[in-house]
């Protein structure tokens, strides 16, 4: 047998900075510093994508109260009670079930088998059970007055169980103005952005056949959309915990997402913006502890959040995204081009000038941001170097081309040296 395999490697898991202590140091390390080999630090100017659309800076204070009146709004609103009820119903009820079953186990190991039998079908023809309502409205169940005996017989306590189903069951107003969840929330903006084109594409053709051919192409799936629910109400404002979630990646992909649905929303009304907002760090554990729920990493609040109202002061201080280069272009019912042809009177040739929605709208200021890298602090040294470096290359690819026919006369003369040995052992 082979002896087993030692492993003496150290994964790359392992020497991985857990804190954020370890990683400034290794970031230190690797930073290009003075003198280091003879490099110095130096900083390139390069060109930066204008269209990325960034976090919107919000300054602390302004973070701080914001989050101090969102908590109030959510304790005021009964998510929480609502949530915790929910948990208790469901906790008492696994509890329950989990006795039945090891009651069920216990008798069926207890009982020979013509007894089970006997008790299994006694249970299956017990009476049916009446319901009536009292004067308050509430349901009354009531069971027969001679139970009969077995382990799967569910009348026992079922006035207390539907007592608690039904306190679990009074949902609030506010959670059906509220999104709770990263995917939720993303799915929410997404339908509000195609919600908005369609609109925006009904108002500008007049032809019905045209605004249908577009509704079927970019109407979201039936999935998203009932036809016989109403319109749910749009998004207002987008809480993003981006200082505890780990890695912040995955929430990249809100601040071009916000952009994109301001940009698609009407332009008359200005209280359609809808604003992302950073929370500092630790929030998610007040607003977590505000809504009963294990995490709250993006939440999202629409305009009919009751006490919504609360948060209009802090508005003027959050900036507004938008990005109009994100969409496509609206098709216009008048012109199927984007440029006109005038002709000069005088002259009679024609020209052909953009329309107003090309005009203005394309260019964007040129971005320029600094990169940190390294040079040599000797650029004359480097080049002499990096000379003699390119001649020594060269010299051994002349060696490397002429090195197949030596290896060939080699292998002809060990040949001949194999054959005369051969002939000779022949003739002795």
């Amino acid at each position: 047998m082979s002896a087993a395999k030692v492993h003496t490697q150290v994964s790359n898991r392992a020497n991985k900075p857990k804190t954020k202590k370890e990683k400034q140091q290794k970031a230190e390390e690797r930073r290009p510093q003075v003198g280091d080999e003879g490099r110095k630090a130096v900083f390139k100017s390069v060109l930066a994508n204008p269209l990325d659309v960034k976090w919107p800076t919000i300054p602390p204070n302004v973070q701080n109260a914001l989050l101090a009146t969102l908590c109030r709004i959510l304790e005021a609103s009964g998510i929480s009670q609502y949530h915790e009820a929910r948990e208790k119903t469901s906790r008492r009820q696994k509890n329950s079930d989990s006795q039945r079953s090891k009651k069920g186990q216990g008798s069926s190991d207890a009982q020979p088998t013509t007894s089970k039998r006997k008790a299994t079908e006694a249970d299956t023809h017990v009476p049916p059970k009446k319901r009536r309502l009292d004067d308050g409205g509430s349901i009354i169940v009531e069971s027969p007055s001679t139970v009969l005996p077995g382990a799967n017989n569910p009348s026992r306590n079922v006035a207390m169980e539907l007592d608690d189903t039904s306190s679990a069951a009074a949902r609030p107003l506010a959670l059906s103005h509220i999104v709770f969840g990263i995917n939720e929330v993303t799915k929410r903006l997404e339908h509000q952005v195609s919600s908005n084109r369609n609109l925006s594409v009904q108002s500008q053709t007049p032809s019905s056949e045209t605004a249908l051919n577009y509704s079927e192409n970019t109407m979201p799936s039936k999935a998203n959309t009932s036809q016989g629910s109403p319109p749910s109400p749009p998004i207002r404002f987008v809480i993003a915990c981006t200082q505890d979630v780990d890695p912040p990646t995955i929430l990249a992909h809100f601040p071009p997402l916000v952009a994109v649905t301001n940009a698609s929303r009407s332009r008359k009304n200005p209280a359609l913006d809808v604003l992302l907002i950073q929370m500092p760090k630790m929030a998610e554990g007040s607003l977590t502890e505000a809504v009963k729920l294990r995490r709250t990493a993006v939440l999202a609040l629409d305009n009919e959040f009751p006490g919504i109202e609360a948060l209009d002061q802090f508005i003027p201080s959050i900036p507004i995204l938008s990005a109009p280069w994100l969409l496509p272009p609206v098709p216009s019912p008048h012109s199927s081009s984007t440029s006109s042809t005038h002709r000069n009177p005088k002259t009679g040739i024609a020209s052909s000038h953009p329309s107003s929605h090309t005009q203005g709208s394309l260019l964007v200021d040129t971005h320029v941001k600094q990169l940190l890298t390294s040079a040599p602090a000797d650029m004359r040294a480097a080049k002499e170097k990096r000379a003699k470096g390119r001649e020594e290359a060269k010299a051994r690819a002349k060696l490397k081309k002429a090195s197949p026919g030596r290896k060939a006369n080699d292998r002809t003369k060990a040949s001949n040296v194999v054959v005369t040995t051969k002939e000779a052992g022949e003739t002795e």
